[in-house]
């Protein structure tokens, strides 16, 4: 086997960010597939930056279901789904008027409508346009499956 070379240039131990909101770009978005239900989630990699972020280099990964049902059946909560797309500003398209916008739903008593026609959000989107789009996300901490801290991302919200 031939030898390799490697550098320590960017070598970091495990980090992790203080609770905050930070500025963030989506550095990578996954459609992935929860195996033992079915149901469709977006695999999101969220790079905080500005001073605040330092010289972190990490990444902070946040999973938003877009359909599907619960192991017990029940349909899943998107409610995250449209926070992130009223957060990122991305084109989506309302299956009820057939309009295409980039507007952020509207919300009344805690359900999410189109803001064309007014109905129900029932939509189609590309998580391609995904990538590379900035928002700000609150960074929380909680742990990982052996109890060690890790971040979790709160809220999304647009950039001022």
């Amino acid at each position: 086997m031939a030898k390799l070379s490697a550098t320590l240039e960017t070598a970091q131990g495990f980090s992790v960010l203080a609770k905050d909101t930070y500025p963030a770009h989506i550095h990578n978005v996954e459609v992935k597939t929860v195996a033992d239900t079915g149901a469709t989630m977006l695999a999101i990699q969220w790079k905080p930056e500005g001073e605040k972020a330092g010289d972190f280099m990490g990444t902070v990964f946040d999973n938003v279901m877009v359909a599907g049902r619960s192991k017990k059946g029940e349909p899943l909560r998107t409610d995250r789904l449209c926070d992130y797309i009223n957060a990122l500003g991305v084109e989506w398209d309302c299956k009820a008027c057939g309009q295409s916008t980039t507007k952020k739903f509207v919300m009344e008593k805690g359900h999410y409508f189109c803001p064309n026609c007014g109905k129900a959000a029932m939509f189609d989107f590309d998580p391609d346009l995904w990538s590379g789009k900035r928002a700000l996300i609150q960074v929380d901490i909680g742990k990982d499956n052996k109890g060690e801290d890790r971040n979790e991302v709160g809220k999304v919200r647009p950039l001022a």
